[in-house]
C-alpha cells in the first residue's frame, strides 16, 4: 500500500546487524583424515595423515596441508598415508605407504622422491640419529642415508629375518627394537647384534631416554633400563593397557600412548596413572611430539596439546582433520551429510556416523524412500562414479567410469534416475541404472533440484532448464534470471529460489519468470540457500551467512561465532542451522538464537515484527521497516529517552504485508531515540541512534 505519509518506500534493505553472542556448537566429525604420526620441525608442526602432510606453525592451532602439486610426479608429495615423518632443521622426510621416501628442502611448500637404494617402498618408520637418517620398511631390515636421502645403503647385516620398530643411540651404541627383540650396533648401524637382556617379549615398538634411564614400549608394557641397555626392569604399575605404541620424556614426567590412551609416570615410570576422560577424544596414540616445553600427542583423528604439564590434553585440529566440501541432504527425519571421505548420518548425539567409505569426494546424494544414490569420483577408480544403496545406506553398489566424466549432481523422481556431468550431459535411468539413456544440454552442469514431479538444473553459463516429463524434453527457462553461473536451487513454499553468481533470484512460476532479489550484498556470489518456514538463509562465497524473515526485505548477518570466515553448506534440520566450515567441521546453531535479534511479539492471531532501521547509527536519515500478517491499524511514533513524541510518522490501516519509512532527523541533536510500532493487539519498539 502506498501513503502520502512516505516520503520514500524502501523495498529490500540490507542489515547488517551482528550477533552479540557466539552460540555455535561444533558437531562431533564427520573425519577424513586420520594422523599417523607427528613431529617437530623447530618451532613448526608436522602431521603425517592418511591424505598427506599437514603443517601447523602456531603449534597446532591451526593446520594447512602441504602436498604441494607439480606435473613431475616425483617432485610432488602424492595424497597417500604418511607412516613416519622427520626433520633435520627445515629438511623433512615422509616415509609413505608405497611410494618410498620424499624429501623437503624448504619447510615442506615442495618435495622431491628420494628412492635411490631403497628395495622396499612402503616405510613404516624413519629415525633421525645426528645426520643419519634411518627408514624402516615394512617388512625386514633397516635403510641408511646419510647424504640426505640422495643414496639408501642397507644396514641389516645381522638382523634376523625381523622388523624394526624403532632405533636410538644410548652413549656410543645404537639400538634397534624388533619384532625379535632388541639388537645393538657398535659401528653406526652397519652390523646388528641381538643383546641378551631379560626382555620378556619380542616386540619393542617405541624407546625414549631421560638421563641415564632408556625407555621401551612393548606390547607388554614399559621396560627400563639405568645402565645403558644391560639390564631391564618392566614398569607397569597402573599400566591397564600394555600395548605401548608411543614414549616420551619430558622433564620428571614420562608419556605413554597405548592403542587405549595415555598413561603418565612423574617417578621414572614407577607408577603410572591414566589420562583417563581428560581432554583426549581419541584413544589410539600414534606419536608424541615436543617444541620447547609444550608436549603433543596424535591419536585418531586428531593431535591434543598438552595442559598443566600432562594432567589434561586440548585439542589443537582446526584445519588438520575434518571432512571436506561437505554437502547436506535431508529424508524424512533423518539428516545426512556428504563430500570428502563419503556419505555420513547425523546420529542423536551430534556424531556423524560414516554410511559410505570412498577415497576421495561425494559430489551429490540424492534420496527417495529407501533408495540412496550418490554421485564421485575423482582417484577411487576414474571419472564418473555412481554408487547405489537400496536398503537406507546400510549396503552399496558401485559404478565406476560411468560416462567417462565428473557427475556434479544426482536426483530421483520416482525411482528414475537422474546423473548430470560436467560435460553438460544429463544420463536417466528407468530401471535403477541398469541402462542409461542421454541427452546432451551443452553447458557445464551444477546441480540438479526436483521440485514435485518436475526436474530443474543450473549449470555454469546461466543457463537454466526445466522438465516436467521425467527427463524426456527440457525447455530454457531464463527469463529475468542472472547471466551469470546458477549455483543452487531451493524451495520457499509454492515458489523456487535460485543463488547464482549474481545474487538471489525467485520464481512464482515454476522457472517461467524470475525476479531478482535485491539485498545490496556487496558478495553476490550466493554458494548455497536453505529455507526452514518464512525464514531463508543464505551463504556468500564462503565468507558470511545471512537470514532473512520477510522474503529478503531485510537481512541479519549469522555467522558471527563461528571460528573462521571459511563456510561451505548450509542447511537446516529440526531446530537448528548447520554451516560446513571447509577443513573445519560442521557447527550447528539453534534457530531460535536468531529470534531475539528481529524484535518482534506474537498473539494467537497476529504478528507484528520490527526490524533494526538502517543505516543506524544515521546522521540525518533512516528507514524504519516492519511487517504484519493481517490488516489493522497500525501507529508510527518517534520519542527521545524522556519520553517526549518527537514525530508522527503514520496513524492508519495497513494491508497485510512489508511496510517501510523514512524518518527525516536532520533538525534534531544527537542521541537515542525511540521508534515505537502500535498495532491492534500490542506493540514494538526499535533504538534509533543519531550522529552528527
Amino acid at each position: 500500500m502506498r501513503h502520502i505519509f512516505v516520503i520514500a518506500i524502501v523495498s529490500l534493505l540490507l542489515i547488517l546487524t551482528k550477533e552479540v553472542s557466539a552460540q555455535w556448537i561444533q558437531t562431533d566429525g564427520p573425519y577424513a583424515v586420520t594422523v599417523e604420526c607427528l613431529t617437530a620441525s623447530r618451532s613448526n608442526l608436522l602431521a603425517g595423515t592418511n591424505l598427506g602432510v599437514y603443517l601447523s606453525t602456531d603449534k597446532g592451532e591451526n593446520w594447512s596441508k602441504v602436498n604441494t602439486y607439480t606435473p613431475n610426479p616425483n617432485n610432488h608429495l602424492p595424497s597417500v598415508t604418511i607412516n613416519a615423518i622427520v626433520s633435520i632443521d627445515t629438511i623433512i622426510f615422509a616415509g609413505t605407504d608405497g611410494k618410498g621416501v620424499y624429501r623437503s628442502i624448504d619447510s615442506g611448500n615442495t618435495w622431491t622422491k628420494v628412492n635411490v637404494g631403497l628395495k622396499n617402498t612402503y616405510i613404516w618408520k624413519l629415525s633421525i640419529i645426528d645426520s643419519t637418517v634411518f627408514a624402516l620398511p615394512q617388512g625386514k631390515g633397516i635403510y641408511r642415508t646419510t647424504d640426505y636421502g640422495e643414496n639408501w645403503i642397507e644396514s641389516d647385516s645381522g638382523l634376523t629375518n625381523t622388523r624394526v620398530f624403532t632405533i636410538f643411540r644410548n652413549g656410543a651404541n645404537l639400538f634397534a627394537g624388533t619384532d625379535s627383540g632388541l639388537f645393538v650396533s657398535s659401528d653406526s648401524g652397519r652390523k646388528w647384534t641381538l643383546t641378551t637382556s631379560n626382555i620378556k617379549t619380542t616386540a619393542i615398538t617405541c624407546s625414549a631416554t631421560s638421563g641415564r634411564n632408556i625407555y621401551l614400549g612393548t606390547y607388554t608394557g614399559v621396560y627400563r633400563s639405568a645402565d645403558s641397555g644391560a639390564n631391564w626392569v618392566q614398569v607397569n604399575n597402573g599400566l591397564t593397557n600394555i600395548y605401548i605404541q608411543a614414549l616420551i620424556a619430558k622433564g620428571t614426567n614420562l608419556f605413554a600412548g597405548s592403542t587405549n590412551g595415555i598413561f603418565l609416570s612423574t617417578d621414572g615410570g614407577v607408577n603410572w596413572t591414566e589420562d583417563d576422560d581428560r581432554g583426549l577424544l581419541y584413544s589410539r596414540v600414534t606419536a608424541f611430539a615436543e617444541i620447547d616445553t609444550d608436549v603433543f600427542v596424535s591419536a585418531g583423528y586428531a593431535v591434543f596439546h598438552a595442559q598443566n604439564s600432562g594432567q589434561s590434553w586440548l585439542m589443537a585440529n582446526r584445519g588438520l582433520s575434518f571432512a571436506n566440501s561437505m554437502k547436506f541432504v535431508e529424508s524424512r527425519s533423518d539428516f545426512f551429510t556428504y563430500g570428502q571421505g563419503g556419505v555420513y548420518h547425523l546420529l542423536n548425539n551430534d556424531k556423524w556416523d560414516q554410511q559410505l567409505e570412498v577415497t576421495d569426494y561425494i559430489t551429490d546424494l540424492a534420496i527417495e524412500d529407501n533408495i540412496y544414490l550418490a554421485s564421485g569420483g575423482f582417484t577411487d577408480g576414474g571419472f564418473g562414479n555412481l554408487y547405489l544403496s537400496l536398503d537406507s545406506g546400510r549396503n552399496w553398489l558401485k559404478r565406476i567410469n560411468f560416462g567417462n566424466s565428473l557427475i556434479q549432481s544426482v536426483a530421483i523422481i520416482d525411482s528414475i534416475f537422474f546423473a548430470a556431468t560436467d560435460r553438460g550431459i544429463i544420463y536417466r535411468s528407468l530401471n535403477r541404472w541398469v541402462t542409461w539413456d542421454s541427452i546432451d544440454l551443452g553447458p557445464a552442469f551444477k546441480t540438479l533440484f526436483v521440485k514435485g514431479k518436475t526436474l530443474f538444473v543450473g549449470t555454469d553459463d546461466a543457463q537454466t532448464y526445466r522438465s516436467t516429463d521425467f527427463g524426456l524434453s527440457w525447455q530454457t527457462i531464463n527469463i529475468g534470471l542472472t547471466t551469470k553461473a546458477v549455483n543452487t536451487f531451493a524451495s520457499y513454499g509454492s515458489e523456487i529460489l535460485v543463488g547464482t553468481g549474481d545474487g538471489i533470484y525467485i520464481s512464482s512460476t515454476d522457472g517461467d519468470s524470475w525476479i531478482r532479489l535485491d539485498p545490496g550484498f556487496k558478495d553476490t556470489n550466493i554458494m548455497y540457500l536453505a529455507v526452514n518456514g518464512s525464514n531463508i538463509y543464505a551463504s556468500l562465497s564462503s565468507t558470511d551467512i545471512f537470514q532473512s524473515t520477510n522474503k529478503g526485505l531485510t537481512w541479519t548477518q549469522r555467522n558471527d561465532g563461528l571460528p573462521v570466515n571459511n563456510i561451505g553448506a548450509i542447511a537446516t534440520h529440526n531446530s537448528n542451522l548447520y554451516a560446513a566450515l571447509n577443513f573445519g567441521g560442521i557447527w550447528r546453531r539453534q534457530l531460535s538464537d536468531f529470534a531475539g535479534l528481529s524484535k518482534q511479539i506474537s498473539t494467537e492471531n497476529n504478528e507484528l515484527v520490527i526490524y533494526p532501521n538502517y543505516p543506524n547509527p544515521f546522521s540525518s536519515q533512516t528507514t524504519i521497516s516492519f511487517s504484519t500478517n493481517k490488516s489493522e491499524f497500525i501507529d508510527v511514533k518517534i520519542f527521545d529517552l524522556l519520553g517526549k513524541e518527537i514525530a508522527h510518522l503514520y496513524s492508519g490501516v495497513l494491508d497485510a504485508g512489508n511496510h517501510s519509512f523514512q524518518w527525516n532527523s536532520a533538525n534534531l541533536t544527537l542521541g537515542i531515540y525511540t521508534c515505537n510500532v502500535r498495532a491492534t493487539d500490542g506493540s514494538n519498539a526499535e533504538q534509533l541512534i543519531i550522529v552528527k
